[in-house]
């Protein structure tokens, strides 16, 4: 108390407390301005200062597409699901989803208890294949002084034809549509 208790008592006998009440709220404007700014871009937020008139209208799907669901070119740290790269030059995908406390109300739908475990929640395709069978490991997945818990898988894509393909994620018990698209490209010469 004894350090700012002399700069209250300057304040409160020197200064207009209308004058020190505008500086507070000013004060607390550029804070939250500030921290809005540079948190928006890491949290997904939108811009709320940003003019473009059709920022929300860019493609006719409407899908959300994300560099940091590639992990060769994500510098800010880990994606909730991501893969290698988005151009793959080996014959499989590795498949990373990160465990999150939103996901236990899905696993806590799975009506039988001995399959309430995280990778049930899923379901995954590939272009028009559904892969039903799959391997799952626990990982923890390190990226840039952080680190994420969650699943992995490989996808075996040696059979697919080079070109555009489409991964797709879909929690289960989800009541809406709820689902990741991640498109990548098969470069098939890298790996014959």
């Amino acid at each position: 108390m004894f350090f700012y208790q002399p700069g209250i008592d300057y304040l409160s006998s020197n200064v207009a407390r209308w004058k020190t009440a505008l500086f507070f709220i000013c004060f607390v404007i550029c804070a939250g301005i500030s921290t809005y700014l540079s948190i928006q871009k890491r949290l997904h937020w939108p811009n709320i200062f940003d003019g473009r008139k059709y920022r929300e209208a860019l493609t006719i799907d409407d899908e959300f597409h994300s560099l940091t669901f590639y992990r060769s070119a994500n510098a800010e740290g880990v994606e909730r699901v991501s893969i290698q790269s988005d151009i793959i030059t080996e014959p499989v995908l590795n498949l990373f989803i990160s465990y999150s406390i939103r996901y236990d109300e899905f696993i806590e739908q799975i009506k039988e208890e001995d399959r309430r475990y995280f990778q049930n929640i899923f379901s995954i395709t590939v272009d028009d294949s559904l892969y039903t069978k799959q391997k799952f490991y626990s990982t923890t997945l390190y990226g840039n002084g952080t680190f994420d818990r969650g699943i992995s898988n490989y996808i075996d894509i040696s059979s697919f034809k080079n070109g555009l393909h489409e991964l797709k994620i879909k929690a289960k018990h989800a009541e809406e549509p709820n689902h990741i698209i991640i498109p990548f490209w098969l470069h098939k010469e890298s790996f014959e």
